[in-house]
């Protein structure tokens, strides 16, 4: 069933920040005048968007919200002090707690991305060079030597194509849904995996994605940690062999076998 004008203009007013009391400072939505615009994917996206007034970490109004905060970063505002209305971007003394907080998650989501390319492509990097290379070169990304440009190049792509989805993002948020969106959503699913699904099941699927950020950041910091201290390729160190090799070929499991 299509969404109402009635039901969207309630959600408008339910993602109104109480800091804004007035109406200029509303979030920017598009026209209601034509049935077509009243979608069902714009009802998800408004159902599901900027987390709710007087939400905190611990809420659960952020998928992948586990309540962790200790510095109460999401009372500080490092980010333009700006709203969307009408279209434009317009300045305010403050921004709202709730607003805040996307846009950490954001910035948040935006690393995670980038790390689950790292997590993959840097020793994916170091096996090349160890089965194109001579013997003798040796190579680590922290440490530096000869290497192979393809997964460099490949990187480098990733990176401009998630800049791109960045952009998009960015024209849909001007052109429709204003200051309701959740941080990092690009609004580009080419492959349809989202269509059909429903609100808890989109945020089950950003949850997922939060989580694995997550730990590719970390092993990428673990990455960088090892290198740095052995001056060794990660997929060089003994300890990683599990990680990195089938597990018949691990020197210490060869003996067993």
């Amino acid at each position: 069933m299509d969404p109402t004008l009635d039901d969207l203009l309630h959600l408008q007013s339910s993602l109104q920040s109480p800091s804004f009391p007035d109406s200029d400072l509303s979030v920017s939505l598009p026209s209601f005048d034509t049935p077509e615009s009243s979608s069902d994917r714009l009802h998800s996206i408004l159902k599901s968007s900027t987390p709710p007034p007087n939400s905190s970490p611990g809420t659960g109004s952020l998928p992948g919200d586990c309540g962790f905060d200790p510095l109460n970063l999401y009372k500080i505002d490092f980010f333009s002090r700006r709203v969307m209305v009408d279209g434009e971007r317009k300045k305010v003394e403050r921004r709202p707690e709730y607003l805040i907080m996307r846009d950490y998650r954001a910035a948040e989501v935006r690393h995670g991305r980038l790390a689950m390319l790292t997590s993959i492509l840097w020793p994916l990097q170091e096996l090349l060079n160890k089965a194109f290379l001579p013997e003798d070169y040796t190579f680590s990304i922290v440490g530096g030597g000869v290497t192979l440009p393809w997964v460099t190049l490949g990187m480098v792509g990733g990176m401009m194509g998630l800049g791109y989805a960045d952009v998009f993002a960015g024209v849909v948020q001007s052109e429709m849904t204003g200051e309701a969106y959740l941080g990092g959503d690009c609004f580009w699913d080419p492959l349809k995996i989202l269509q059909g699904s429903t609100i808890e099941e989109e945020r089950k699927m950003a949850a997922r994605e939060v989580w694995n950020g997550r730990f590719a950041m970390m092993a990428v910091l673990f990455y960088a940690v090892q290198e740095g201290y052995t001056g060794k390729a990660v997929v060089d160190l003994e300890w990683n062999e599990l990680f990195f090799y089938p597990i018949f070929a691990a020197k210490d499991i060869v003996p067993f076998l």
